[in-house]
């Protein structure tokens, strides 16, 4: 086996983090029988952070893999490792070839948007709004007596479910706490009042956001809710 490539945080199925030592216990487990631990930040790269899912949990991949926010929308795909793991690419002994290697303009947003995260450090803001868009759709639901529950693991991202409130911990327990139809319905009825997040409820909160957005969407979705 040459490696185990996986998501710090369960994002395509749900909004899960993992169990604490879960990770460390699979990179282990790579290392003793000689295959590479590969860390797909996707998704969670430079949203959950600067240095993304696993500087959050505190766990490093020997491969880690990026897209998606770190372009700010610019279609830009980057591998991160050792220069160890890298020599055989530099010496030409494996093969690397793609459509878009030459997409410079990519390569420049890329570069600029890790400037200006780092310049600036907009992570704290991000957390803050963040949480304001979650308590704010926890309470509405409360309030209009909807099963509306919100997953947040930290940064600028977090998931609407309609079932228990309680985080989920697994793929069968988000399945059996996540009415889709009902969801789909909600969701419908966002993008009608001009607010559109992922089609599986999954909210991305970026620097460019501020209160204004924050109140926006609130309000939309007590409208959405409120027409279920």
């Amino acid at each position: 086996m040459a490696c185990v490539l996986m998501e710090p945080v369960m994002c395509n199925t749900g909004l899960i983090p993992p169990s604490a030592g879960y990770l460390e216990a699979v990179k282990q487990l790579c290392h003793q029988h000689g295959a590479l631990f590969v860390v797909d930040e996707v998704i969670t790269g430079f949203r959950l952070g600067l240095t993304g899912a696993q500087g959050l949990l505190g766990i490093e991949g020997d491969i880690s893999i990026y897209a998606k926010a770190i372009a700010s929308g610019f279609p830009l795909a980057v591998l991160g490792t050792t220069t160890e793991l890298l020599a055989g690419v530099g010496r030409g002994e494996v093969n690397h070839s793609g459509t878009y290697n030459t997409g410079v303009s990519s390569v420049a947003a890329g570069i600029a948007t890790l400037r200006v995260l780092i310049d600036t450090d907009p992570y704290p803001e991000i957390d803050r709004l963040t949480r304001r868009l979650v308590d704010g759709l926890r309470k509405l639901g409360q309030s209009l007596d909807v099963e509306l529950a919100v997953d947040h693991v930290g940064g600028g991202l977090c998931l609407t479910r309609f079932g228990r409130p309680e985080p989920v911990t697994s793929r069968a327990d988000f399945a059996a706490n996540s009415d889709g139809a009902l969801l789909a319905r909600f969701l419908e009825r966002l993008q009608n009042h001009g607010v559109r997040p992922t089609s599986r409820g999954l909210w991305f909160v970026s620097a460019a956001h501020d209160d204004d957005v924050v109140d926006k969407t609130l309000a939309a979705a007590e409208r959405a809710l409120g027409e279920l």
